[in-house]
C-alpha cells in the first residue's frame, strides 16, 4: 500500500526576521524632471527594516519587458535605507515603470510593489544670434543665446572668424541658459577676413543639434594714414654745413584708431637723416614730427618721407632750397692796428721815393729852383669797400669805404649809420712830392777801411771818424 505523504504545517512566529516596508510616504520616486530626449532618469526607494533580525533587499523595475535592478541594501533590525536605480537616454514617448521591493532573507510586505507612468519630451533646441561692430580695440561681437522651454541646461560658446572655409576659434565660455534670452557681448579684436561666427554647443545633456553656429560679416574699416613734408623749414632759407629742422606731419581720417609704425626721412641719394617709432594715431587726428639735421653741401634737397604700419606704406617728397655756405667774421672788433700798420707802410714808401727822386734830381735842384707845376686834375676812383657788422644780429656787409649813411641788412632788414673811411692817395702824395723843390746837401763819399783783426773790409762814411764793429769778427776799432 502506498502512502499518500501528509504536509506537516510550521509556523515561524517567535523566529527572527527582517520585515521590510515604507519608511516615510514617498514611496517610489521619480528624481528630477520633466525629462527631455537623451536625458538620464534616477529612481529611488526608501526602506526600513522593521523586523528583529538583519535582511537584505534590491529594488526591481520592468520596462518594456527587461527586467533592472538596483544594487542590494543590507538593514539591521529597525534601520532604514535607500534604494536607487538609474536610467540613461531616455527616448521621447510615454513610459511605464512596473516596481517592487525583493528580498531573500525577509519578509516584504504586500504594499511595496507598483507602477508609475511618465513622457519625455522631445529633446531642447539651441539658438544663438550674433552682429560684429568695430571699435578701437577691434571687432566686438554682440550675441544672443537660448533654448526651448525645459530644463535649464549649460552651454559652451566658442567665438571665432572665418577664413577660406575654415572656422577658427579665438575664446570660448561656457554659460548656463533656461527660460529667457542671454545677452552678452565679447572682444575678438582684429581678425583676417569679413565673417565672425559664434559656436554653441551642450554640456551634459543632448540638444536637437549637436551645435548651433551663428555668423555675421563686416565691412572691413582700416585706418587711413597720410603724411605730408611742411616745406617751410627752419630756418626758412638752410645754409650749407647747417643744422635745419624740418617738420613732417601724419594723419589718420579713418573713423578708428591706426596702428604703430616707424618714420622714416631720407635725401635723393638714400642717406637717412633721421628715424622715429610712432605711437598709434588715434581715429580723425593728427601729429607733427620733427627732423633736425645738418644740411649737405648741395643746392637743392629732395627729401622723402616714408611712414610704416603693418605691411602698409605712405610717403611724401619735398624740394627745398639751400644757400651756400657763407663765412662770417668772428670778431666785430675794428681793426685799428691793421689800419695804423698800414698808413705806417704807406709813410715808409713815400718817403723812399722822396729820398730816391732827390738823389736823381740833386744836380739841376742846385743850379736853379724848380717851379711848382699846376697839380693835374685828379682823377676820380671807386673807393674800396669796406666791411661792417649788423649790430643786430652780427651779419657782415661790404659796402663802399667812402659811403656814410643809413645801411639795412638783408638778414634781419636791421637799419644802423655808416661813416666814410679816412684814406690816403698814395698817387697825390707822390705827385705833391714831386712839384716841391727839393734842397738837399751833397752825398758824401764812401772810403773803405780793413778790419785789423781778419783784414775785412768796411765802407763808411769818409767824414766818419767814430768807432766801428766788424760784422765779421765783432771786432771794435777806430775808423779815423
Amino acid at each position: 500500500n502506498q502512502t499518500t505523504p501528509t504536509p506537516v504545517p510550521y509556523s515561524l512566529e517567535g523566529l527572527p526576521s527582517a520585515i521590510f516596508d515604507e519608511a516615510g510616504s514617498s514611496g517610489f520616486s521619480l528624481i528630477g524632471g520633466p525629462w527631455h530626449e537623451g536625458d538620464n532618469l534616477e529612481t529611488s526607494f526608501i526602506l526600513r527594516n522593521q523586523g528583529d533580525a538583519e535582511g537584505s533587499a534590491t529594488l526591481e523595475v520592468v520596462h518594456q519587458g527587461t527586467e533592472y535592478n538596483s544594487d542590494s541594501i543590507t538593514l539591521a533590525a529597525g534601520a532604514a535605507g535607500e534604494l536607487q536605480l538609474d536610467f540613461e537616454d531616455l527616448s521621447a514617448g510615454d513610459h511605464t515603470y512596473n516596481w517592487s521591493i525583493v528580498s531573500t532573507n525577509g519578509i516584504v510586505l504586500e504594499n511595496l510593489a507598483g507602477s508609475v507612468s511618465f513622457t519625455v519630451l522631445a529633446s531642447q533646441a539651441m539658438f544663438v544670434e550674433v552682429d560684429v561692430e568695430q571699435a578701437s580695440t577691434g571687432l566686438v561681437l554682440n550675441w544672443n543665446a537660448s533654448i526651448t522651454n525645459g530644463v535649464d541646461r549649460d552651454v559652451k560658446l566658442r567665438y571665432g572668424y572665418r577664413l577660406s572655409g575654415t572656422d577658427v576659434y579665438l575664446n570660448e565660455q561656457i554659460v548656463t541658459l533656461g527660460s529667457g534670452t542671454l545677452t552678452g557681448q565679447t572682444t575678438l579684436g582684429d581678425v583676417p577676413g569679413d565673417t565672425v561666427l559664434v559656436r554653441m554647443e551642450p554640456v551634459g545633456w543632448v540638444a536637437s543639434t549637436n551645435s548651433y553656429i551663428a555668423t555675421a560679416t563686416f565691412e572691413t574699416i582700416e585706418a587711413k594714414y597720410s603724411l605730408t613734408i611742411d616745406p617751410l623749414t627752419l630756418p626758412r632759407e638752410p645754409i650749407q654745413g647747417q643744422q635745419v629742422t624740418v617738420t613732417v606731419m601724419l594723419q589718420n581720417t579713418a573713423s578708428i584708431e591706426g596702428p604703430s609704425g616707424v618714420l622714416y626721412l631720407t635725401d635723393s641719394t638714400g642717406l637717412l637723416l633721421g628715424e622715429v617709432s610712432t605711437d598709434p594715431l588715434r581715429a580723425s587726428s593728427s601729429r607733427n614730427v620733427d627732423f633736425i639735421f645738418t644740411t649737405p653741401y648741395v643746392n637743392e634737397m629732395l627729401l622723402t618721407a616714408e611712414w610704416r604700419y603693418d605691411s602698409f606704406v605712405v610717403d611724401d617728397e619735398q624740394s627745398v632750397l639751400v644757400n651756400e655756405e657763407v663765412v662770417e667774421e668772428t670778431s666785430m672788433d675794428i681793426p685799428f692796428v691793421a689800419i695804423g700798420g698800414g698808413i705806417a707802410l704807406a709813410a715808409c714808401v713815400i718817403f723812399l721815393l722822396h729820398l730816391r727822386r732827390g738823389t736823381d734830381n740833386a744836380s739841376s735842384a742846385e743850379k736853379k729852383p724848380a717851379k711848382k707845376k699846376p697839380a693835374p686834375k685828379p682823377e676820380k676812383k671807386n673807393a674800396e669797400p669796406v666791411e661792417r657788422s649788423c649790430p643786430s644780429c652780427d651779419r657782415t656787409l661790404r659796402i663802399p669805404g667812402d659811403y656814410s649813411g643809413t645801411v639795412r641788412c638783408p638778414d634781419c632788414s636791421e637799419k644802423f649809420e655808416v661813416e666814410a673811411e679816412p684814406s690816403i692817395d698814395l698817387d697825390e702824395e707822390l705827385d705833391s712830392i714831386d712839384d716841391e723843390v727839393v734842397e738837399k746837401k751833397p752825398v758824401e763819399k764812401k772810403v773803405e777801411i780793413a778790419c785789423p783783426q781778419c783784414s775785412s773790409k768796411l765802407r763808411v762814411p769818409s767824414s766818419y771818424r767814430g768807432s766801428v764793429r766788424c760784422p765779421s769778427c765783432s771786432e771794435v776799432f777806430s775808423a779815423g
